[in-house]
Formats: C-alpha cells, structure tokens, sequence
C-alpha cells in the first residue's frame, strides 16, 4: 500500500513501530520489552540488536573495560571480541530456534566483515557509535572470529547452568541433575519406598505409618506412586 493510501492511524502505527525497531537497535540505557505478532521480525531485530551492540556501544565499553583493568589482556581486537560477546545472552525456548538464532548472529557479522552490511534489511549501520577508529568491518571479524564467545540457549539450558556456576549458594547439590522425563524421580521413590518398606515391614511395628498404610489395602506401588 502507498504512503498517499494509507490512513492517519495506519501511518502512525507504522512511525511507531519504526521507532520501536529503532530503539532496539540503538538503546541500551534501559530495559526494553518487545511485544509483536507471529512472524513480524521479533528475531530479525534480537539479532540486529546483538550486532549493533557488539559492534557499537558494547565494542567501545569493552576496550574501555580492558585499558582501565590494566591487566594481563590487553585491548586488542580479538580480546575486546570475546570480552563483549561474553557480555551476551539471547534466550529462546526451543533447542532449534536457539541454533537458529547463533547462526543468523554469525551470518550477520560475516556479512558485514566481507563490507555487504547493506545486505542486512533493517540493521542501522550508520546508527553504530564510532569504535577508537577501527573500522567496523575489521570489529565484525574479531567479533565473528570470538562467536564461540556468545551464549546463544534456550531458557532450561541456561538456568541450568546458572544453578550449576552457583549450586552452593541456591542450596543445590553441585552435582544435581535435571530429570525432564520425572524417570530418575521415580527410581528415586521407588528406592526409597523399598528401603522404608523393609524396614516396616522387618520391624512389625504396627505403628509404623507404613504398616498402617498397609493395613489400609496400600502397598509399595501406591505408596511409591505417591512420593513420586
């Protein structure tokens, strides 16, 4: 539809959502959240996000970083990479979109590091703040050459591993599991009910609440089915 044929409202929906694409690209002082329909570049614009934020305002925060730590790393170009795309984390839900979302971030920076930037529909090169000089297809190799840097998972994977970095602090053995299926969670009752139920049933206590659990018609399946 031409500019002329659309309405009042329908040209002030599109100017507003242009500034929603253009504010994920180029703010970073604040948190965002994006709302919008299946299909509509929800992922296209996560993914210009990332690289506007490597190549840009991350880039430069990075080096930064790295000349006022005054360390054994220095500030060079491929340091500065794996120090900003360690900085990021693009969260998913499936196992498929998370792979597909790392290698549209590759793609892109392989684009714009071979200069085809302007192959990148909707990505607002000429918004990235200047870098201490080094060209922006120099920053994209380095950034493309650290990608194992970026962490790019779907939401378990990546709470799992958060629990995992810090398990004695969030009260968890530091070799927990994860039982998506509950199949280890019912070995685990299962185990436990026939411990419990050779020692009741050894004992003969008739107080014992798995004698009296008994003596109402539930047995080691009922009671394993339970704790499960």
């Amino acid at each position: 539809m031409s500019e002329e044929r659309r309405t009042p409202s329908e040209r002030d929906l599109l100017a507003e959502d242009e500034r929603g694409r253009r504010a994920a690209q180029t703010e970073f002082e604040r948190p965002l959240l994006l709302e919008a329909g299946a299909g509509t570049g929800k992922t296209t614009t996560l993914i210009h996000r990332i690289l506007a934020w490597g190549l840009g305002s991350g880039w430069r925060a990075a080096t930064e970083e790295l000349i006022d730590g005054g360390g054994d790393e220095p500030a060079t170009p491929d340091h500065v990479a794996g120090r900003v795309l360690e900085g990021i984390v693009a969260v998913t839900f499936t196992e498929a979109a998370a792979a597909e979302m790392a290698a549209r971030v590759a793609e892109g920076l392989a684009q714009v590091a071979s200069g085809r930037v302007g192959e990148l529909d909707g990505f607002l090169a000429d918004e990235l703040p200047p870098a201490d000089g080094l060209p922006t297809e120099r920053r994209a190799a380095a950034l493309l050459g650290a990608i194992d840097h970026l962490t790019v998972s779907t939401i378990h994977a990546w709470c799992r591993g958060l629990l995992a970095n810090h398990a004695v602090d969030a009260g968890l053995h530091p070799d927990f599991g994860v039982d998506p299926s509950g199949q280890r969670s019912e070995a685990v009752a299962r185990e436990v009910t026939e411990e419990g139920i050779r020692r009741a049933y050894g004992g003969g206590d008739p107080d014992d609440p798995l004698m009296r659990l008994a003596a109402f018609g539930r047995g080691p399946q009922q009671v394993a089915e339970a704790l499960a």
